[in-house]
């Protein structure tokens, strides 16, 4: 199930409800008091995220709770940890 507001769309799951992810237009973020553009991301997660990968295409870090096309325009994925397993298991 999803909300979709002018600038967020926020997922749920269809049969609990639960909240799955949150995907924003987001050409700064804030990661560790930083202000992260969209350009630099990829480079400031391999960083200060030793466990970051790549999977299908996407680029996510567990550590942060994000993921993201570096290939797209700035569009940001924050996920709670509980759905990281399904983040690393999405090509499976």
């Amino acid at each position: 199930m999803e909300l979709n507001y002018k600038h967020i769309t926020f997922r749920f799951s269809q049969e609990t409800l639960e909240f799955i992810e949150a995907t924003a237009n987001a050409p700064v973020i804030f990661l560790e008091n930083v202000a992260v553009e969209f350009e630099v991301l990829q480079r400031f997660l391999e960083a200060h995220d030793p466990t970051s990968f790549s999977v299908v295409g996407f680029y996510v870090s567990p550590r942060f709770g994000i993921a993201f096309d570096p290939n797209q325009p700035s569009f940001v994925t924050a996920f709670p940890e509980s759905e990281l397993f399904s983040w690393r298991n999405i090509s499976a």
